[in-house]
């Protein structure tokens, strides 16, 4: 036999080889789209894929109810298709995307991230990012959102002027990371990792030679006010509205500062090794802030700045080195 022939034949095997391990994974197929699934016990059922959870794999059949079946009761080719579509399900590529306009993020045209970049959520809280990489997190309790969203802020003062290439929209990421250029030709790095109980978030600006402002870095989570009252409202009654509520700091030396929630600490300033919100502001959740392990940064704590009672707060991560990309110089918000 030729070599040429022997050569024919391989690259056939080697197209049907591929064939089959795609057909075997589901690529190709529209998880949206019914289709025909197989158990061990020779039982079939023609439905749409919903997710693989707690061990089953949820199928919503023709008439719309939801059936789950154990998947390791489904036959081995359809286990693997259950779980290729639950990959492509968490990357969100299952879903329409809406294609990114110039200085912004692509973003889901459908699905349960529909109009943005990044979307988690858990039993603790959603985080969101939009097409701009403004970021927030909104806490969750039975299942309704409380208390009023907190915003992840990278921390550059700089507007973002290009993001270098990124994935597409991420549904239930672990982490988002973004790259770029700010405006004055900084490049940057801006990082948001999720647990389950936690939300970190990093970053850092690189100045090119002779920039006539240095960049700042401060990877913050800012906090809204509380509450919000009419005009005619006594400073005095507001005061009585939220004063089981409050901001316990722990500075790194000395004893704990605890501050009338959202109120004015005036003259307080230091680094801490922690925050804690006393009292029902997000339900029943508890929340704390901690910096990372470093020494090369440190968590402050900062009004808002139009100086109104309960105006709402930052808790920073103040860096010394704008350019370290260390990873342990964050900032970590715990959400229980």
């Amino acid at each position: 036999m030729k070599t040429s022939s022997l050569i024919r034949m391989a690259a056939t095997a080697m197209v049907v080889l591929a064939i089959g391990i795609a057909s075997a994974r589901g690529q190709g197929e529209d998880p949206r789209a019914p289709r025909l699934w197989r158990a061990t016990t020779g039982q079939t059922l023609k439905a749409a894929f919903v997710e693989i959870k707690a061990g089953a794999v949820v199928l919503k059949a023709e008439d719309g109810q939801l059936r789950g079946v154990p998947l390791n009761l489904l036959m081995p080719k359809d286990q693997a298709v259950a779980k290729d579509f639950a990959e492509r399900m968490a990357a969100g590529g299952m879903f329409a995307v809406k294609p990114a306009l110039p200085g912004r993020l692509p973003t889901f045209a459908e699905g349960p991230g529909k109009g943005f970049y990044a979307f988690y959520t858990n039993a603790n809280f959603i985080v969101r990012v939009t097409d701009k990489a403004a970021a927030s997190v909104q806490c969750i309790e039975n299942g309704k959102p409380v208390g009023n969203p907190i915003q992840v802020n990278p921390g550059h003062v700089r507007a973002i002027a290009s993001f270098d290439a990124v994935p597409g929209p991420l549904l239930q990421p672990k982490i988002i990371s973004f790259t770029g250029l700010l405006k004055d030709d900084v490049r940057f790095g801006f990082n948001i990792a999720i647990e389950d109980t936690a939300v970190h978030t990093w970053s850092w600006a690189e100045d090119p030679p002779g920039i006539a402002q240095p960049t700042q870095c401060i990877p913050a989570f800012q906090f809204a006010a509380s509450h919000s009252f009419e005009a005619h409202v006594m400073v005095a009654d507001q005061k009585e509205a939220v004063k089981g509520l409050s901001l316990v700091l722990k500075p790194m030396k000395g004893k704990e500062v605890v501050l009338p929630y959202g109120d004015m600490p005036k003259g307080y300033k230091g680094a801490m090794k922690s925050a804690e919100i006393k009292g029902p502001v997000f339900g029943s959740r508890r929340l704390s802030l901690a910096p990372g392990r470093s020494k090369n940064s440190e968590m402050e704590f900062y009004p808002a700045g139009h100086g109104a009672l309960f105006s709402g707060y930052d808790i920073r991560l103040v860096k010394k080195n704008a350019a370290s990309k260390n990873d342990a110089e964050r900032i970590t918000l715990k959400i229980e």
